[in-house]
């Protein structure tokens, strides 16, 4: 069964701070059971609607396999590791932009 999961990082143009926090990107992910290699793969709301539309019955996931969906009645199969690294990835930029920039506070010259 796919369940949806949402991340949260901030935009580029956005700085990492309380002022920037509202206006984040978010990704939305559905997990979808590949018949090729019987993993739960990320595939995105946007890659979804794009499969969808095309109406191909395939679906990019975040690891950059094409996705043919088991049925939706089959019990979901281990979740692929290539996306739940992407998606820990995505989640972790928003910490990484904080301490960079709380290390380059303390480095840069005062003026």
């Amino acid at each position: 069964m796919p369940v949806a999961v949402e991340v949260v990082a901030p935009a580029a143009d956005t700085p990492a701070t309380a002022a920037g926090a509202a206006s984040h990107m978010r990704m939305h992910v559905v997990w979808m059971t590949c018949v090729g290699d019987g993993r739960e793969h990320a595939v995105t709301e946007d890659n979804a609607c794009l499969g969808l539309t095309l109406g191909a019955g395939t679906y990019d996931a975040v690891c950059a396999r094409t996705v043919a969906p088991q049925s939706m009645t089959a019990s979901p199969g281990p979740r692929c590791a290539a996306c739940c690294w992407v998606l820990r990835e995505w989640r972790s930029v928003p910490r990484r932009i904080g301490r960079w920039r709380r290390w380059l506070a303390r480095v840069a010259p005062k003026g």
